[in-house]
């Protein structure tokens, strides 16, 4: 099997180093630096993108939005029957459908998780995209973290809980490293407890809801519900939902 990618950069990479597993990937970028650091983990690489449009049934996109046109110019009249698998980041499928006439689309929108394997990614079919497509998508990316169907509606919704949250968790995580620097521990060693504290706690959100896990964890006249109690009186719940609101309606704004 073999699949062309589009655009080696920061998500590219991280998709091939799991594509290359499953089947024969070949690069196409206009960088010339990041084809040679793709040939170096052993990737099939190229200049030309028709010639990895020509020899590959599945393309997946990973350039830049402002660049899909212009790909779009170079291998468009190839894409009959192609199934296409895109990142492209506010891309709807039926944008996609038009750029590349006859193909098969699959929309994606990992998170930075892809890097360390355990990215959570939501999937849209296209229109034109079959059951096969999906499950051959879901079996490419298997081990590349959790995958959701979702709605295209929803994936303004998923960009910010899936895509900007491990940005807010990584906030809160450095608030709570340095907090154990305040009481005494030092930098490296709070950081420490609380990367796994928020591994373990993930592992718990999966089969438990959130305030059966606080209800776990705060004895009655306790210090929890103590910490508990100051960040309900100063609102943070609601600063954190508000928050998350606001990059919504950025994105709205930045998509006119």
């Amino acid at each position: 099997m073999r699949l062309g990618l589009f655009g080696y950069g920061k998500m590219g990479e991280a998709f091939a180093e799991i594509l290359k597993e499953k089947c024969e990937v070949y690069v196409y970028d206009i960088v010339e630096e990041r084809l040679r650091a793709a040939e170096s983990r052993g990737l099939k690489v190229s200049r030309s993108p028709q010639d990895v449009a020509k020899i590959c049934d599945i393309w997946f996109i990973s350039v830049r939005p402002q660049d899909v046109e212009d790909l779009a110019r170079e291998i468009g009249r190839l894409a009959d029957r192609r199934l296409i698998i895109s990142i492209v980041a506010g891309l709807e499928t039926s944008r996609l459908e038009t750029y590349f006439p006859g193909s098969r689309v699959v929309r994606l929108m990992p998170n930075i998780n892809i890097r360390v394997r355990h990215a959570v990614i939501a999937l849209s079919a296209g229109k034109t995209a079959t059951r096969e497509d999906v499950e051959l998508v879901k079996k490419l990316l298997e081990n590349a973290g959790a995958i959701i169907e979702i709605p295209e509606k929803l994936m303004p919704a998923y960009t910010m809980i899936g895509g900007v949250t491990p940005a807010i968790v990584a906030y809160l995580a450095d608030a709570l490293a340095w907090s154990g620097v305040l009481l005494g521990l030092d930098r490296q060693t709070s950081l420490k407890v609380v990367a796994h504290i928020l591994i373990g706690t993930g592992k718990h959100l999966l089969e438990r809801r959130p305030d059966e896990i606080i209800e776990m964890v705060a004895t009655p006249g306790g210090v929890t519900i103590e910490s508990i109690e100051h960040l309900e009186k100063e609102g943070v719940k609601g600063k954190i939902m508000e928050s998350i609101k606001q990059g919504l309606e950025k994105e709205r704004r930045l998509k006119g």
